[in-house]
């Protein structure tokens, strides 16, 4: 007898703690967000929801678009923040899932300094002497829209790849060493652009317009992440897939 409640014991206990678990995840709001937005709009934007240190406590997760996107869907985020241009293949134009706008930026494509302050990689380049380009892994959102963007320049823009990441920061390191041009988000490339260690690599019919969107499931969520989404919605105004 003293070994089986022993046992039965041990489960209760067992029990207890993943109820714990369970209830400290329900409490808990979790993003879902791709690299390039992780580290610099996030942290400023989640601050400009009203009232958002009240709400719950949150946890980021940061990875490419793909691994963010089964995040979504195996239920491991209740929110998805990634840029997005229409016509993109994404989870926005999935009828299971609701999105809002939460700004505009823009992929710029950018080249290290040369001479007489031109950029040592120009577009659109030639026929024979194509550009090189430092390009986004077609896993990561911007891959994605870069691929469904570019198609309408065909004929006029002449590019190579010859380095390919799904990290921003990756291709704008390789750009700033003069490896090539790279479509890098406006949004990461104040500092840069003010140093001069990057300019524009031409003028600005290159240039990719993109939205941040948040996305949600349409199903009902917690009481928490609900009253989380109200807040954004009230703080960007109403929300868009309805």
């Amino acid at each position: 007898m003293l070994v089986a409640a022993d046992d039965l014991s041990q489960r209760l206990e067992r029990v207890r703690n993943e109820l714990d678990t369970l209830r400290a995840e329900a409490e808990m709001l979790t993003f879902a967000a791709t690299h390039a937005l992780s580290f610099v709009f996030f942290p400023d934007w989640v601050q400009s929801v009203p009232d958002w240190p009240l709400l719950a406590p949150m946890r980021l997760l940061s990875d490419n678009l793909n691994a963010c996107e089964r995040m979504m869907q195996e239920g491991s985020a209740q929110f998805l923040l990634c840029h997005y241009r229409e016509g993109t293949k994404t989870l926005v134009g999935d009828d299971a899932y609701r999105h809002v706008v939460l700004a505009k930026d823009r992929l710029v494509p950018v080249s290290a300094r040369g001479t007489d302050e031109a950029p040592l990689h120009a577009l659109p380049g030639r026929p024979g002497s194509p550009v090189p380009c430092l390009t986004f892994d077609t896993t990561s959102g911007m891959g994605r829209i870069l691929a469904a963007a570019l198609p309408q320049h065909a004929g006029k823009l002449h590019i190579s790849p010859v380095f390919t990441s799904h990290l921003a920061v990756a291709l704008k390191a390789m750009a700033i060493d003069g490896k090539g041009v790279a479509w890098i988000p406006a949004s990461l490339l104040e500092d840069e652009l003010m140093s001069g260690r990057l300019v524009a690599a031409g003028d600005a019919m290159w240039d990719v317009d993109v939205q941040i969107v948040l996305i949600r499931r349409r199903e009902r969520m917690t009481e928490i992440a609900e009253r989380f989404w109200s807040s954004v919605i009230d703080r960007h105004g109403p929300q868009k897939g309805t």
